[in-house]
């Protein structure tokens, strides 16, 4: 495609202006609390992970050399391809929102500490 260039370029300046920002508040939040991931469920702890190798490495591969993914290449109007430009810039300002407004409560895993679903299930079975 003719204007991979320039949206390369722009995805690189998203990464390079958010993926620090978003690193940054991921160290500050670590502390010495173990958390227990088999909570998450064998689906969540391997199948978030996993699926997530692909997509990092598909996108790296694309932000340094497009030619080695254009198998993957699928003809888009180029407005919508701006579309997408503006919607990663959204996302990376709602990232780094989500990080400031959660600040040290930040944690890698998806385990809260109130099952609310099942509470509610097990209410419901009890009476």
């Amino acid at each position: 495609m003719a204007h991979d260039n320039t949206f390369r370029l722009m995805l690189i300046i998203i990464v390079a202006v958010f993926g620090p920002i978003a690193m940054s508040y991921r160290l500050r939040s670590q502390t010495e609390e173990k958390l227990d991931r088999w909570q998450e469920g064998v689906w969540i702890l391997f199948g978030l992970r996993l699926s997530a190798v692909p997509c990092v490495v598909g996108g790296l591969v694309w932000m340094i050399d497009s030619r080695r993914m254009a198998w993957s290449a699928i003809p888009l109007p180029i407005g919508l391809r701006w579309a997408g430009v503006a919607i990663a810039g959204c996302t990376g300002l709602l990232v780094w929102w989500t990080f400031h407004n959660l600040g040290k409560n930040l944690t890698d895993t998806v385990v809260t500490g109130v099952p609310i679903l099942a509470g509610a299930m097990n209410k419901e079975l009890s009476e």
